[in-house]
């Protein structure tokens, strides 16, 4: 005999948290971009409200993480999938290119980590994030050639950085006032260092 009840009628508030936190993921998940907070409900179809409440749940557990005002996939869930080591030993590699790359340039630089194309996470080189405008030139580095931030006011510039096989595996970033970055001399540096990392990576990975 078949009993009606309350749970069959009702979701449980508990399980209807956890889709609506799993819909934002995914919401997130489907840009290579960071995402804002408007499209993110619209995607995740919950209110502003919801959205922003669970995003500041998963932000805090990294599984999100803020790029200025927008949002993108936390490290949290890169560390799930992928070998923390391997992620250690890509970024320790290419931390002589970020130093140099800083010195050339006189701004803030970075890394951003790529896997199946498309950004991971963005890593400073020093404490901070990177602004909305160097995500947004990150997330158009997959054309594979280097770009620059739409904004005025300020040098964003990202190159490519490829690995053995041809595949793309991390960006390059640089960012500053333009009063005190040259664009001219930004683009120049971070494609120059983008080619030699990326020859770096691919002598590293022959055998002997």
């Amino acid at each position: 005999m078949f009993t009606l009840t309350i749970d069959t009628l009702v979701e449980p508030p508990a399980t209807r948290a956890v889709e609506r936190a799993l819909g934002i993921v995914h919401a997130v998940a489907a840009r290579a971009t960071p995402a804002r907070l408007s499209d993110i409900a619209r995607e995740a179809e919950v209110s502003k409200s919801t959205a922003h409440r669970l995003l500041r749940t998963l932000v805090a557990r990294r599984f999100v993480a803020r790029v200025g005002a927008d949002y993108s996939l936390g490290d949290r869930l890169f560390e799930l999938t992928e070998d923390q080591t391997d992620l250690d030993d890509l970024r320790q590699t290419l931390m002589p290119f970020l130093v140099e790359l800083r010195e050339r340039t006189g701004g803030a630089v970075g890394v951003a980590v790529c896997r199946n194309g498309r950004m991971v996470h963005s890593y400073p080189l020093h404490d901070g994030t990177s602004s909305a405008r160097v995500a947004d030139a990150i997330g158009r580095l997959f054309g594979g050639e280097a770009v620059q931030g739409r904004r005025d006011g300020d040098t964003d510039v990202a190159a490519p950085v490829y690995g053995p096989g041809n595949q793309l595996v991390a960006g390059i970033w640089v960012t500053g006032p333009r009063g005190v970055v040259d664009p001219a001399v930004a683009a120049a540096e971070v494609a120059r260092v983008a080619r030699l990392a990326s020859a770096h990576l691919v002598r590293r990975a022959e055998p002997g």
